[in-house]
């Protein structure tokens, strides 16, 4: 590279002496020839083999394969020193000089990546408190559930063939809210009355062996419990030829199934905290870290290099390692923040549909109760509207899109429909989400999403979502 200035060799011994930077060279044999400045002190002193040092201890090949030509320069993970702090450390192959020459920086980024960390850690602590505490409430149910059966004796119901009760048990009669005497001659579908499609009262439901199902049944005081029944036909047991149903109250079953489903979501949301971890950790010590060394390198480079167009790219060259170093930092934030829950949807679609509003015309239509979603699906459900107007927006060509978000039955629906150029499929990855991504969303949260042509042209969006 050339003799350096007299003014920059001063500039580079302040720089190693403020232990703003650390150097050492190493010979072809691996032995340490040169070692200079507090932050190159983890290596041996000079005539001392380097795999002494326990950061380049079993490195004999990796340092060896630098050797090659335009081979790019082998960076460390960050290290403690005491007195020091953490520094980052990158070797690179010097042909002009046949030495290896390494290069130590303090490890500026890491304490802020440190507390995002902490905080992330302490996200996941909570999330696995919640559901622990869920599974708690869950035994306690299921326990106060089994005390109750065991002490409760079984609804028995007798019907014959023609399906008229000719025995109503006093459980069976408490349960149903009807008098034993009142109900013995009157039909199980009066007496346990269902959608006509819906019945399982027939005369064949014991055709294949014995049959079971759950029922509800509407109390003369408004309330509405699950009855679970067990039915068995007797005519082939002896000259008794009747149906026996022996049945209970599963209402409280039901309950804890639903507490189930709800503490297996919260398990989900843990295991994702924990995925989100590993993925910040993962940028802090490669990717975050590199970038935190190669912009120590430029800036050394910056300092020693002679003004003129060399110093210039020098200079652009470090502001773009810092841009990077800050947008890798606003993504390791991003994935804190990805899989928050929303706590309102209906606000969240509406705020994605008015960035629209400059362009095209928009039509909202947005139910009110959207109750019963789990953290997963409101979550997948905010990101596929999101997603989908992100393409409406700059795919379509639309001048018109409706958005609709309403419950239908047991079912949250999600439609979004533009009069634009219509469906096409999915051109694959190009930095944004996708109809894949959409896709799988959809499925982890348990729904189903579909894309087509809207009639008269344009593409229609549908997602599907059942609620508790």
């Amino acid at each position: 590279m050339g003799r350096m200035e007299p003014s920059t060799s001063l500039d580079l011994e302040f720089a190693i002496t403020q232990a703003r930077i650390g150097f050492a060279a190493i010979g072809e044999d691996l032995v340490v020839r040169e070692r200079r400045g507090a932050l190159a002190d983890w290596l041996p002193e000079p005539g001392r083999p380097c795999a002494e040092s326990g950061l380049l201890f079993a490195m004999e090949s990796a340092l060896q394969d630098l050797r090659v030509d335009d081979a790019p320069p082998l960076i460390l993970p960050s290290i403690g020193l005491a007195n020091v702090g953490r520094v980052n450390v990158s070797v690179a192959w010097n042909p002009a000089t046949r030495r290896f020459v390494v290069v130590a920086a303090p490890d500026e980024g890491t304490e802020q990546l440190d507390r995002l960390l902490f905080q992330q850690r302490r996200e996941r602590q909570l999330l696995q408190q919640q559901a622990a505490a869920a599974a708690d409430r869950l035994r306690v149910s299921s326990t106060l559930y089994r005390d109750i059966v065991e002490s409760t004796d079984d609804a028995v119901l007798r019907l014959a063939p023609d399906l008229t009760l000719t025995f109503v048990s006093g459980p069976a009669a408490a349960l149903i809210d009807a008098g034993a005497e009142a109900a013995i001659g009157q039909s199980a579908c009066a007496v346990l009355p269902l959608p006509l499609s819906d019945n399982p009262w027939r005369m064949d439901m014991c055709a294949g062996g014995p049959a079971s199902f759950e029922q509800p049944v509407r109390r003369g005081d408004g309330a509405t419990r699950w009855l679970w029944w067990n039915v068995r036909w007797l005519g082939d047991e002896g000259d008794l030829r009747e149906f026996q149903a022996v049945g209970r109250d599963v209402t409280e079953v039901r309950r804890i199934r639903a507490e189930l489903a709800r503490a297996n979501e919260e398990a989900k949301f843990a295991a994702l905290a924990r995925e989100r971890l590993r993925i910040a950790h993962d940028l802090h010590d490669t990717f975050i870290n590199s970038l935190v060394t190669t912009l120590a390198r430029l800036s050394l480079l910056r300092r020693a290099a002679p003004e003129g167009a060399l110093k210039a790219e020098l200079s652009e060259a470090e502001a773009d390692a810092r841009s990077g170093l800050r947008a890798a930092r606003e993504a390791v934030g991003a994935i804190r923040s990805e899989f928050e829950v929303p706590e309102a949807l209906a606000p969240l679609i509406e705020a994605a549909a008015d960035a629209l509003r400059p362009k095209m015309r928009v039509t909202l239509d947005l139910d009110p109760d959207l109750t019963g979603l789990t953290p997963t699906q409101a979550t997948a459900i905010a990101r596929v509207a999101r997603e989908a107007l992100r393409n409406v927006e700059r795919h379509s060509g639309a001048r018109a899109v409706a958005v609709s978000l309403r419950r239908a039955e047991n079912e949250i629906v999600l439609r979004i429909e533009d009069d634009g150029i219509g469906f096409a499929p999915d051109p694959g990855p190009s930095g944004h989400y996708g109809i894949v991504g959409m896709r799988e969303q959809a499925k982890f949260a348990g729904g189903a999403l579909t894309i087509g042509a809207a009639r008269g042209g344009g593409a229609r969006l549908t997602l599907v979502m059942p609620s508790l």
